[in-house]
């Protein structure tokens, strides 16, 4: 876990900053988890063996997406409701986690093919949910970068639930999310 939080790329980030903080991140291994304040940034880098546009493009395929999030039973249930999302577009997902059912609408607020794309929550069970989505060309093919933002509700209780459970929830839902999109990019080179 970093010392500053203040050393993760928020939205909108420069490549140098996100490079900085991949550096960070590769010292403390695969997953860096920041908290100021309210926030939780959480920043995941994974290394793929395809080209950028397919890991770009999987990683905006409604159904890669629900298929890679299986273990929650994630399913759409309003908007896009399959293939590639694109920019301004809404999607709506329900899923089951801790044994309860959430709903949460995203929309995507800003797409740069092949590079970048974001999605935010529109409704849902966050405070706030921000997903900065970075793909940079590597020796071995794309690194794909996850900068995510979120706040959760009920102030002092939020927090604590979300130190001592959300976090590793949230880790272990992106990185199964990133192996899954890994295997289909590598499966298809």
């Amino acid at each position: 876990m970093f010392t500053d939080a203040t050393k993760l790329p928020l939205a909108g980030s420069s490549k140098r900053a996100v490079r900085r903080a991949r550096a960070e991140a590769s010292q403390l291994g695969f997953v860096a988890v920041f908290q100021e304040a309210e926030i939780t940034r959480l920043l995941l880098t994974t290394e793929i063996e395809a080209p950028i546009e397919l890991c770009f493009d999987l990683a905006r395929d409604i159904d890669v997406h629900v298929v890679s999030m299986g273990m929650s039973s994630e399913r759409t249930i309003g908007g896009i409701q399959d293939g590639l999302i694109n920019l301004d577009e809404e999607v709506t997902w329900e899923a089951r986690h801790f044994g309860i059912r959430w709903r949460m609408r995203s929309r995507v607020t800003a797409l740069e093919f092949p590079n970048r794309f974001v999605d935010e929550m529109q409704q849902g069970p966050f405070a706030k949910w921000h997903h900065e989505h970075i793909f940079q060309k590597s020796d071995s093919g794309t690194t794909m970068t996850d900068l995510v933002e979120y706040r959760i509700p009920l102030g002092p209780i939020g927090r604590l639930v979300d130190t001592l459970v959300l976090q590793r929830h949230m880790r272990r839902l992106l990185q199964g999310r990133n192996r899954h999109i890994k295997v289909e990019a590598e499966r298809r080179q």
